[in-house]
């Protein structure tokens, strides 16, 4: 399917997601990080962009594969331990080494990163405390869990990770 895209625009991508058919027709089906291509990329975003009901950013994310856990944790929680999938931060997304995006889990995480850079666009820039943070997270779990669910997948994956999110 995806390959029939190739040579729309965005705005006839967009318009497909408009009709509610993005979810079903755009999820990429067999690829790893390492092999994550521009339509992939693009068919995720769309998703992300459809969710959240937004016109289309003017700057699009970059979008780093094969991050090492310990780069994602030297970002995250340098004094605690963790072990986040994927990072964003200013404009990019870093995407943990060996992320197969024929398992929805792991093209959710995607989605669920590109929420977040739609975010900080919408608002123009990172969150300003920990309460904003929250509600962030909140919308991009939400998200995340509609394309699990679409995919016929477990959603209270994302959910109970929503449950580690806490203001001191």
């Amino acid at each position: 399917m995806l390959k029939k895209l190739v040579g729309l625009s965005v705005g006839e991508i967009l318009l497909v997601a408009v009709a509610g058919f993005l979810a079903v027709l755009f999820l990429p089906r067999a690829a790893t990080a390492k092999d994550l291509d521009k339509d992939q990329a693009i068919a995720l975003y769309m998703i992300a962009i459809s969710e959240m009901g937004v016109g289309i950013p003017d700057v699009r994310p970059i979008i780093h594969t094969g991050a090492s856990l310990q780069m994602l944790r030297d970002m995250v929680c340098p004094q605690a331990s963790c072990s986040p999938n994927a990072v964003y931060s200013a404009g990019r997304i870093f995407l943990l080494d060996g992320m197969d995006f024929s398992n929805p889990y792991d093209s959710a995480v995607l989605v669920h990163e590109l929420v977040h850079h739609i975010q900080a666009w919408k608002a123009g820039g990172p969150a300003s405390d920990c309460e904003e943070y929250r509600v962030r997270e909140a919308q991009a779990h939400e998200i995340e869990e509609k394309v699990l669910s679409r995919l016929g997948a477990d959603a209270r994956v994302a959910r109970s990770r929503m449950a580690n999110i806490y203001c001191r």
